[in-house]
């Protein structure tokens, strides 16, 4: 995992595939770090990655919303870093054009 420091806390980043459409999308793109109009998909549009920590995820579950309500059993891969970058450079990700 990615490790960020806010504030001399050091927030591992959490990367999820999820397959979409689903009924609990919202709260995976509630996790989000950064704008969900800025989360990738893939060119099928029926995968979503997710970059988060688990500050966010922890607001969320705290908030009353469970884990498998944000990150549902299934539907769900998780991924490393490396692999996130590697799949980001796959045909099923990256138009022709971007692939480079």
């Amino acid at each position: 995992m990615v490790q960020t420091l806010y504030k001399y806390k050091i927030m591992e980043r959490i990367y999820a595939i999820l397959t979409v459409p689903n009924e609990n999308m919202l709260h995976a793109l509630d996790v989000c770090i950064g704008d969900n109009d800025t989360q990738r998909r893939n060119l099928a549009e029926d995968e979503l990655l997710v970059k988060t920590n688990q500050n966010l995820i922890d607001i969320k579950v705290n908030s009353g919303i469970g884990m498998t309500k944000i990150f549902p059993p299934g539907l769900t891969t998780y991924i490393t870093y490396e692999q996130a970058l590697t799949l980001m450079s796959t045909a099923e990700w990256s138009a022709p054009s971007e692939i480079g």
